[in-house]
């Protein structure tokens, strides 16, 4: 039997389709410019629209694409259920294309049988299509996590190779102030004309995903799409050597929201979202100088502010960065003589509930513990905080650091912390050969997470995921940070960062309808003028992911206070059903998102955000996120400022 039908036999008997084997003797040769799909592609809100898009299989090897038509004509069989189409990849072996309906959309995939496993290495395995998409104007560009820039594009030209590397090379802080051209993590969305077009990997087992978008000069109607796993490590070959991309689905619909919605769907957590919650956390005025006091002091005039709020989880009291002897030490320091475990028994007896933040997977390199167990930790990298220094990563593929882990968390839980606030995630999928010699980073930093869960499950505490990429965290977590810090230490409470939380949110409101997208507490006090306050106040509303305060509340004024607790803003965030712009893709998209930081140092607003947002009780909000009055929907709307209608 030849490669080609090798591959299609082994794979597709891997992903359960049943098929009718045949050979290149029986199979249709495609070309690249005929390979599905015609020019006018019909949107619908239903997966018709998707199931003739022209997908094309292509590999990265050696720097270089092959596949999807650039080194020979593709092939596709004929009788079989899904479509499988295989194109030569230059090397003498092919990649291949799968497809099937989805509930949501087409589901596409792309594989390789390789001949020579040990000699040929897979950097890259996508799927690729030039798709009809009559007027759209811009993209959504993802970042790799809660903290990564994110936001719509103008639609532009193919990024070149060397944009592409260094995006794929960037991680940690180097790439939460990308300005997002070179590819979207995770998913994408094109649209802006009559179509939307929505693209994403809705569950992740081995390699971490990206999506590029562009769109060649003259080519007014039509975009170019490559969805693609892999390029920070080569693959690994499972034991017939084959190598899989990670699957991805596909919607084209008539209505944005359709689109969104869609995907939403195809996304299934399987957690189900809890109610949002209410309540006071410590981090944004005390920063990491909270002690017992203030935190004491807080948690009783936050009892009286919020007494008259309904909250739908209760009220919960929760110490950030602060309490800990050293990242990686969790055992309470001298601020705190009650300990976590006093703390928690008086706030649970004054019928609250009680959480602490922690770092999980970071220990600082200063600690005996890395030095008694170097096995512990991942070879040869390390996060280096800036103002905390060197931290080394847990690597759970080893069994005492996952015992570790798991003796962290089963000790949170007997102090009696009922939500844990895990930062920093993302340095689970640093690249780096993991103890058993097998697992990618996204497997392991999966295993640390069910690790997590599953103390959490036995003892019923909730997980609030910051710092953490979107899909393989899902269905781990019960809230996920969707955007930046709403204020950072060096700035302290400053405008830049509000657009930047809501620009973020909108760019994600597929992940926030199914889990509870904590955009950070609104800040209240000054140097914030009241309209930028209230800007943030809408922005808080309209994810619905709950309502926490975080203002020293000892010198807070009492009229700030007030404006914070309006009614209708805070039953709207702690209604559970977000609110949606009018288009997450504005009318003059940017050609690179800017950043917060940016913006600071130049005291100008150069963020775009959504302007007209609609609530579910039927308000309709205008956002003006720029520098000089604007005229929105008819309506003069001063800068910095929301109107409600």
């Amino acid at each position: 039997m030849n490669r080609l039908a090798l591959a299609i036999l082994v794979v597709c008997a891997a992903c359960g389709q049943s098929v009718a084997t045949t050979t290149p003797d029986d199979a249709a040769v495609v070309d690249a410019a005929d390979s599905g799909g015609s020019d006018e592609v019909a949107g619908t809100d239903s997966i018709s629209a998707v199931a003739d898009l022209p997908f094309l299989p292509a590999v990265r090897i050696g720097g270089k694409w092959h596949g999807a038509g650039r080194d020979g004509p593709c092939v596709s069989g004929k009788g079989w259920l899904d479509g499988v189409l295989a194109c030569p990849d230059g090397l003498g072996d092919f990649v291949v294309l799968g497809r099937k309906s989805g509930e949501q959309g087409v589901i596409v995939e792309s594989w390789m049988q390789l001949s020579q496993p040990v000699t040929v290495t897979v950097q890259v395995l996508a799927v690729e299509a030039e798709v009809p998409l009559p007027g759209a104007t811009a993209w959504i560009s993802n970042g790799f996590q809660s903290w990564s820039q994110s936001g719509a594009l103008a639609l532009g030209p193919e990024p070149s190779e060397a944009d592409t590397e260094a995006a794929l090379a960037a991680f940690g802080d180097a790439e939460t102030i990308r300005d997002g051209a070179a590819l979207s993590w995770w998913y994408t969305a094109v649209g802006g004309g009559g179509q939307t077009l929505v693209a994403g990997v809705t569950a992740l087992q081995e390699h971490k995903s990206w999506a590029q978008v562009w769109q060649n000069p003259g080519e007014k109607d039509r975009i170019h799409l490559r969805l693609a796993s892999g390029g920070m490590a080569a693959f690994k070959p499972d034991h017939v050597g084959t190598v899989y991309s990670e699957q991805w689905t596909v919607q084209l619909a008539l209505t944005e929201a359709g689109a969104l919605q869609d995907f939403a769907a195809a996304l299934k957590p399987a957690r189900a979202a809890p109610p949002p919650m209410l309540g006071w956390n410590s981090w944004y005025e005390f920063w990491d100088a909270t002690d017992e006091k203030n935190l004491r002091a807080n948690f009783g005039l936050a009892q009286t502010a919020l007494a008259s709020v309904t909250a739908p989880a209760g009220d919960w009291l929760v110490l950030d960065d602060a309490w800990e002897t050293a990242w990686g030490d969790w055992t309470p320091n001298s601020k705190f003589p009650s300990g976590i475990d006093g703390l928690a028994k008086d706030v649970k007896a004054q019928g609250w509930h009680f959480g602490v933040w922690l770092a999980p997977f970071l220990v600082s390199s200063s600690l005996p513990l890395v030095t008694q167990h170097p096995d512990w930790f991942l070879p040869g990298v390390s996060y280096l905080h800036l103002k905390n220094g060197d931290m080394k990563i847990l690597d759970v593929t080893n069994p005492e650091a996952a015992m570790h882990l798991k003796g962290v968390i089963e000790q949170l839980a007997t102090w009696g912390c009922e939500i844990l606030k895990i930062d920093f995630l993302f340095a689970g999928l640093y690249e780096a050969p993991r103890f058993d010699g097998k697992s990618t980073p996204v497997q392991s930093y999966r295993a640390a997470l069910q690790i997590i869960r599953d103390v959490a499950d036995k003892h019923g505490m909730r997980l609030v995921a910051v710092g953490a990429p979107p899909v393989p965290t899902l269905e781990y977590a019960d809230g996920w940070r969707s955007g930046n810090d709403i204020a950072v230490e060096n700035f302290g409470a400053v405008w830049a960062f509000l657009p930047n939380e809501l620009r973020s949110f909108a760019a994600r409101i597929p992940y926030c309808q199914v889990i509870a997208c904590d955009v950070d507490p609104p800040i209240l006090r000054a140097p914030l003028p009241a309209n930028e306050v209230d800007f943030g106040l809408w922005t808080v509303a309209f994810a619905a992911g709950g309502f926490f305060l975080s203002d020293d509340l000892q010198k807070l004024p009492a009229d700030r206070l007030a404006a914070g607790l309006t009614a209708t803003r805070v039953n709207l965030a702690l209604g559970g059903k977000l609110s949606l712009p009018t288009s997450i893709f504005p009318d003059n998209p940017p050609a690179t998102l800017a950043s917060a930081i940016f913006d600071q140092i130049s005291l100008t607003t150069n963020q775009i955000v959504p302007q007209i947002w609609n609530t579910p009780d039927g308000q309709r909000v205008l956002m003006n996120a720029s520098d000089v009055t604007a005229t929105i929907d008819g309506k003069i709307v001063p800068p910095h400022a929301a109107l409600a209608q």
